[in-house]
């Protein structure tokens, strides 16, 4: 059975004078439409596979991406089940547009654990919006940013029963204001 990616992959390069990053942290719920601070001139890729409540990691992913707004989707763990009422999604957009200078971008991987704290390489001007993703065993794993700053954040990972899971291959990447 097929599924719908997106993806935004960083790494060393120059950057594509033709692309427009955005970015956005906040309460969403499922079946909420999200817009666009700055309309991008096409459609572009929306990634939200950061969502949580309370520390507690959810599964989340965007719908019907427009060149001014996307739809959310959030739902627990089997534990909770279902979709989910609010939580806090961080969201990065790249597309056709004109690309905002005081923007930095950052990224990582390594193996981390629930709970653990990752320290970003620099620090950004402000909060920064980060999404996350994990696995363990192969298998992925529900993960997310918790107690965003400027300087780093700290990651919860728990398996789909709910529980949290100690060691995990994770990458993230963040965007936020250049110091």
């Amino acid at each position: 059975q097929a599924s719908w990616v997106q993806w935004v992959a960083v790494g060393a390069g120059t950057p594509d004078p033709s692309l427009a990053i955005t970015t956005d942290r906040g309460r969403r719920g499922s079946y909420m439409t999200a817009v666009f601070k700055t309309p991008f001139s096409g459609e572009p890729v929306v990634v939200v596979n950061s969502a949580q409540w309370s520390g507690i990691p959810m599964v989340a992913a965007t719908i019907d991406s427009t060149a001014t707004s996307f739809d959310l989707m959030i739902y627990g763990h089997q534990a909770s089940g279902g979709a989910i009422d609010q939580a806090w999604t961080d969201t990065i957009a790249i597309g056709p547009g004109t690309p905002d200078t005081s923007l930095m971008v950052q990224s990582g991987s390594g193996t981390y654990g629930h709970a653990e704290h990752i320290n970003f390489p620099k620090s950004f001007g402000d909060m920064p919006t980060v999404v996350v993703c994990a696995q363990s065993d192969g298998i992925p794993r529900m993960a997310s940013p918790v107690d965003n700053t400027s300087s780093g954040f700290t990651v919860a990972i728990m398996d789909h029963a709910g529980n949290a899971v100690s060691q995990a291959s994770m990458q993230w990447i963040a965007v936020g204001l250049a110091p």
